[in-house]
C-alpha cells in the first residue's frame, strides 16, 4: 500500500468514526437509551442514568468534532492520530472484557433487554472494530506513513 492511498483509507475510516460518533451523540441525546426505566428503576438510579447518558452524549460529540478535525489535515495531526490508536487499542480490549461477563446477563437492566438484547455481541464488534484500528494505526506507523 502506498503512502498516499493509506491516507486515503485512513480518511475513510476517519470519517466512518465521525459519522458513528455522531449518530452516537444523538441516539444518547434522544433519551432512548433510559426511555421507560422511570417505572422499574430507583428514583437515585434514574437521576444518574440520565447524568451518565449525558456526559457520553457530551463526549460522543466531543468525539465526532475531533475525528472530523482529524480527517481535515490528516498530516498535521499524524502524532494524535496515533495516540487515538493507542487509545482505540485501550478501548477495545475494555468492551472486549466487558462483553466476556455477558453484561445483559449478570446485570438485569431492563433497558438492556427492550433496546440491545445482545449487547455483549454489540460490544465484541465495536471491541473488534476498535482493535482493528488500532493495527492499521501501528501498520502506518511501521510504514513511516505516520510520524
Amino acid at each position: 500500500m502506498s503512502r498516499q492511498k493509506y491516507f486515503q483509507t485512513l480518511k475513510k475510516i476517519l470519517q466512518f468514526g465521525f459519522a458513528f460518533m455522531i449518530f452516537e451523540a444523538t441516539y444518547h441525546f434522544s433519551g432512548l437509551r433510559t426511555n421507560g426505566v422511570e417505572n422499574i428503576w430507583p428514583e437515585s438510579a434514574v437521576t444518574f442514568s440520565k447524568l451518565f447518558v449525558l456526559l457520553w452524549s457530551s463526549i460522543s460529540l466531543f468525539m465526532s468534532g475531533l475525528l472530523y478535525h482529524l480527517q481535515k489535515s490528516i498530516e498535521k495531526n499524524q502524532e494524535i492520530i496515533i495516540w487515538t490508536g493507542f487509545f482505540s487499542l485501550f478501548h477495545g480490549l475494555l468492551l472486549w472484557f466487558v462483553a466476556l461477563q455477558h453484561i445483559e446477563k449478570t446485570w438485569p437492566l431492563a433497558n438492556l433487554y427492550a433496546w440491545l438484547p445482545n449487547y455483549s455481541g454489540q460490544l465484541f464488534v465495536e471491541g473488534f472494530i476498535l482493535i482493528l484500528y488500532f493495527l492499521f494505526i501501528m501498520y502506518g506507523s511501521n510504514k513511516h506513513f505516520l510520524k
